[in-house]
């Protein structure tokens, strides 16, 4: 699974905010986060992740990332 250095960013947050508050960002959140201009920006990178196996979306609750699946990205959560 080759990814953009866009999407490894994205990614990167959403398995950080998921170890932090136990819950997927909003899209808002990711939205702020990425610097995106324009909603569809964040949908356009969610969907690549999804298509590459790197998130699993629970499409019945429209949540953005339900499980990081790439064994590339599992990183435990740390406590802090």
């Amino acid at each position: 699974m080759a990814l953009t250095p866009k999407q490894r960013h994205l990614l990167a947050f959403i398995r950080h905010y998921q170890c932090a508050h136990g819950a997927a960002p909003s899209w808002t959140e990711m939205q702020t986060y990425m610097g995106a201009r324009h909603p569809t920006q964040i949908t356009q990178l969610v969907n690549q992740l999804e298509a590459r196996g790197a998130i699993v979306r629970d499409h019945a609750h429209m949540e953005v990332a339900t499980a990081i699946v790439s064994q590339v990205f599992e990183w435990p959560c740390q406590a802090r």
